[in-house]
């Protein structure tokens, strides 16, 4: 198929062969050096107080007014009928 561009540049180019320098050269690399271990900054435990307190911080608007639902007990937004938990109607 593509005969007339072989005509034009001849025979295929073999791959060169590495010289002993390159080849010396490829087989010295560069020693591994030991990566210190990154420091965990927070534990799991940490990371969950966090979390709750956070999330304690959120839910104290003082703008939101909220019921409990008297069959679970948990805290539900003022305009909602149902309980997001039990499903029970509040």
């Amino acid at each position: 198929m593509f005969a007339w561009l072989r005509k034009i540049f001849g025979k295929k180019r073999q791959p060169e062969e590495p010289t002993p320098a390159a080849a010396a050269t490829a087989q010295k690399q560069a020693p591994v050096e030991d990566v210190p271990e990154r420091e965990i900054e927070e534990t799991p435990q940490q990371r969950l107080e966090k979390m709750v307190k956070k999330e304690k911080e959120l839910g104290t608007d003082p703008k939101r007014t909220e019921k409990t639902c008297p069959k679970c007990s948990a805290p539900n937004d003022e305009f909602v009928e149902i309980c997001w938990m039990c499903k029970e109607r509040i």
